[in-house]
């Protein structure tokens, strides 16, 4: 079925509803039909015009859009976030709010955390595969993934919530606001607005306590909240509440992305038996290198849970001098496909397979340019962990394919099949 042929032929005659029913049809491809929806755009039609925003499928026109911050601005992001988080990096354009959040970021999350990081995700890893393989089977979201994401959280960050499933619970609405919901279901902001009135109550109490243990000679922790009160305490300008959105922030843009991209990256592993052979392989040789390649190339065939979103500040000349040279107008929204970019065999080669020794360079998985998600190294080391410790303790199937509750993966049932 064509996808091209399906959107014509919707009905014109009324010029309102023609518009809602061709962008309904392109969003119910985008979640259900990627590969094919965009394989078929890429061929021919990889700027694509639709009454609520242009869709970009190749990797040449994805890149160009995400790398131009002056004239393509994160303000849809900014819109959704002021209410629910205040201001963030997400949202923020390139100027002295983005950099210094980011500067503050840097010093919370030091790249150098990584080992450590890396070790305490494969401690949870182990515990949570061992507490499930005497069953034969394991639930890779709540009893995998969420466990190792809500430690780092908690022992990392140092948010680790009244419980557990608080804290994930505050993220995923977050992030169903932020990230799954462009049109503003009503429904949606409200449960986001009151998990953000929830999550900052938390968090100030949390940093009161911390402030107060201070204050009697204790040590402000080290975990990104210490750090931050570290750096409040020795004169650098940060007051309680950018702290708060800061972690918030984080959070909400850490725990169920990678949890959903985790979960769909673990799926197109196991399903494939010669490449989990490898990976296998390359978990009980402790081949880090291998292991983190395989991970990369499943979040390449892992659809995402968003698209990014960028809106045209001033006229455009999108793919100047090639054929698709259009011209994008200011208000315009576009959404830039960084999963459809990694298919892109000008940039990818045998894009269509599953290389478990992809050479660079690797598809967008985490974005391009100023706001190419900045946890990405962490994320990757979180779930080369997870995906460890299940091949570690034998070959793994599927049982059934992902559940979802809304927008997320909530159920991915695996079985052990030998030791």
């Amino acid at each position: 079925m064509s996808f091209v042929r399906t959107y014509t032929a919707v009905d014109a005659s009324d010029p309102r509803s023609t518009a809602a029913a061709r962008l309904a049809l392109v969003r119910q491809w985008m979640s259900s039909r990627p590969r094919e929806l965009f394989a078929e755009l890429r061929q021919d039609h990889p700027i694509f015009l639709t009454p609520g925003f242009v869709l970009l499928s190749r990797h040449a026109e994805v890149a160009e859009v995400l790398a131009c911050d002056e004239v393509f601005s994160v303000q849809a992001y900014d819109e959704r976030l002021q209410p629910l988080i205040g201001g963030f990096m997400l949202g923020a354009a390139d100027g002295p709010v983005y950099e210094r959040d980011s500067a503050l970021l840097r010093l919370a999350m030091r790249r150098s955390d990584l080992p450590a990081i890396a070790s305490m995700a494969a401690e949870s890893a182990a515990i949570a595969v061992a507490k499930a393989r005497p069953s034969g089977h394991i639930e890779v979201v709540r009893g995998l993934l969420q466990p190792i994401v809500a430690q780092f959280v908690g022992h990392y960050i140092g948010v680790p919530g009244p419980v557990e499933r608080a804290m994930i619970g505050w993220a995923r609405r977050l992030a169903h606001a932020v990230l799954c919901d462009p049109e503003g279901d009503p429904r949606v902001v409200d449960d986001a607005l009151e998990a953000s009135s929830e999550f900052r109550g938390y968090i100030d109490v949390l940093v009161l306590a911390r402030r107060s243990r201070i204050a009697a000679g204790g040590s402000p922790g080290d975990d990104a909240l210490g750090r931050l009160l570290a750096l409040q305490a020795g004169g650098v300008r940060i007051d309680d509440r950018k702290i708060r959105d800061l972690l918030i922030g984080t959070i909400a843009a850490a725990v169920e992305p990678t949890i959903a991209v985790g979960t769909r990256a673990i799926l197109e592993v196991v399903r494939r038996p010669e490449v989990q052979a490898s990976a296998r392989q390359a978990a009980l040789t402790e081949d880090h290198a291998i292991l983190s390649a395989i991970v990369g190339e499943a979040l390449r065939f892992a659809p995402p849970l968003w698209t990014p979103v960028r809106v045209c500040t001033a006229p455009y000349t999108l793919a100047r001098g090639t054929p698709h040279e259009t011209v994008i107008r200011p208000y315009t929204r576009v959404l830039a496909s960084t999963y459809s970019a990694g298919f892109d065999r000008a940039r990818t080669p045998d894009a269509d397979k599953f290389v478990v020794r992809r050479a660079p360079p690797q598809a967008p998985v985490f974005g391009h340019g100023m706001h190419m998600c900045a946890g990405r190294h962490i994320a990757l080391v979180l779930l080369r962990a997870a995906l460890t410790a299940l091949l570690r303790a034998g070959v793994v199937r599927a049982n059934a394919e992902i559940g979802h509750v809304g927008p997320f993966p909530d159920l991915l049932p695996l079985e052990f099949t030998s030791a």
